[in-house]
């Protein structure tokens, strides 16, 4: 697997660093992303969240109906 630690994404990584506003986050992923992407981050953000809270696998998914691969 290539790494993603290239000049470009590190200077995407930058860039998301400067974001200053939910109004600032909100324009730059609507110009990478589809909604659908967005939203699919969004789901990996709480099933995240979840697992930080040492939930168990089963019940993230079903709470998020998120697959237990993610």
């Amino acid at each position: 697997m290539k790494s993603w630690k290239t000049t470009t994404g590190k200077a995407f990584l930058e860039t998301i660093t400067r974001l200053k506003t939910s109004n600032d986050a909100e324009a730059f992923l609507r110009d990478l992303l589809t909604e659908q992407e967005i939203e699919e981050f969004a789901n990996r953000w709480r099933v995240a969240q979840l697992l930080a809270q040492d939930v168990p696998y089963k019940r993230i998914e079903e709470t998020t109906g998120m697959s237990s691969t993610t």
